[in-house]
């Protein structure tokens, strides 16, 4: 900021010499003893060097700076902030991801769990199956022994042999009907034990997939959430920076078109009636006439107040 202040008050010394109708030699220069300087800020009111600092355009140039910081200290901070959020939802994410992937993994163990028990069950119901061939087959034999044993006792007949064949036709038949009831109400409970657990395996499996479901919708509308949420931001700041871009644009068209107006009436005052290359050979005489003078007098002359002799050859050389 002090550069561009030193600068511009050069240029304001040299647009005062210019703007001056009595100063167009060294002479001119020498004997120039005014203290003050041109606004820097484009007002183009003459300031002492004391004043420049507390200057009203001075003050608002430092206050447009300071604003300037204070925004892109805020844009910074902004910026901060989302990274810290996108961060806060990608691990958000990574979590969820983990837990779906965990879930997956259970449904597999559950699935294996169900196929172990279908074949638990199958195996058991072919037993029982079988258990229950080999009882019909004895039964079977069973009746038939009990019909020889009535017709050979209407052959034979013989009351206390065919009453113990009776009896014990009759135990037999008991035991394996109770064998039977016992293995047919195993069967029925391990069908029924099959059933309930089919329908709670159904109930989990059901609760997991709504589960599912339900954390596949919030991660894809937290996808949405945040991507909306990065892209206003983006917007946000690439608007303020349009702003601040075209707010420089025109204070920088406004200055120069300042500066160009200031230099074509100073050309048209001092030499009204010459073309631009006349002016371009006269700037040059100029010029030479003062390189001439300060390598005659550079030993004799001491530093007056605006400045020694090669300042001087260097703010007039930079003026053109």
């Amino acid at each position: 900021m002090d550069g561009e202040l030193e600068q511009m008050s050069d240029e304001g010394m040299v647009g005062m010499l210019h703007n001056s109708p009595e100063i167009k030699t060294l002479k001119d220069v020498r004997r120039y003893d005014k203290k003050t300087l041109v606004c820097p800020g484009g007002c183009e009111a003459q300031l002492l060097l004391s004043e420049i600092a507390g200057h009203e355009c001075v003050e608002y140039l430092k206050n447009e700076l300071k604003r300037m910081d204070e925004n892109f200290n805020e844009l910074e901070s902004r910026v901060a902030e989302m990274v810290a959020m996108e961060a806060y939802y990608k691990e958000k994410l990574s979590s969820l991801e983990n837990k779906i992937e965990e879930m997956t993994e259970e449904m597999k163990v559950l699935l294996l769990e169900r196929t172990r028990r279908d074949e638990i069950f199958s195996s058991k119901e072919t037993f029982y199956k079988e258990q229950t061939a080999a009882l019909k087959e004895q039964v079977a034999k069973l009746e038939k022994r009990r019909q020889e044993g009535r017709s050979q006792s209407l052959k034979r007949p013989s009351g206390d042999d065919q009453d113990e064949a009776e009896y014990d036709i009759q135990r037999v038949e008991r035991e394996w009907a109770l064998r039977y009831d016992k293995l047919l109400a195993e069967k029925i409970t391990m069908e029924t034990l099959y059933q309930r657990k089919d329908r709670e395996y159904r109930q989990e499996m059901s609760a997991m997939k709504q589960e599912v479901y339900a954390l596949r919708d919030s991660l894809r509308l937290e996808r949405e959430v945040m991507a909306l949420e990065y892209d206003q931001a983006n917007f946000e700041k690439l608007q303020s920076l349009i702003d601040q871009l075209e707010e420089l644009v025109r204070q920088k068209r406004i200055d120069t078109q300042k500066f160009d107006n200031a230099e074509v009436g100073e050309k048209d005052r001092l030499y009204p009636n010459h073309s631009e290359e006349e002016y371009v050979n006269e700037r040059d005489d100029e010029l030479g006439e003062i390189r001439d003078i300060n390598a005659n007098h550079a030993k004799k002359r001491p530093p007056d107040s605006v400045g020694s002799l090669e300042s001087e050859e260097e703010l007039i050389i930079e003026s053109n």
